[in-house]
């Protein structure tokens, strides 16, 4: 689990290709259709990976 500021924050630690997206922007476009920009400033963001065990 990774917590950080903002989403910019949490993807300069992690590759965001792993998040389905190919960058920053194109996965804020889809987050702000849900989530407000001032919501977005208010609150921390969490990456959960999910590591496929065999």
């Amino acid at each position: 689990m990774h917590v950080a500021p903002d989403f910019e924050s949490l993807f300069k630690n992690l590759d965001i290709k792993r998040s389905g997206f190919d960058n920053l922007k194109e996965l804020m476009d889809v987050i702000t259709k849900f989530v407000s920009h001032e919501e977005l400033q208010r609150e921390q963001v969490v990456g959960i990976e999910v590591k496929r065990i065999r």
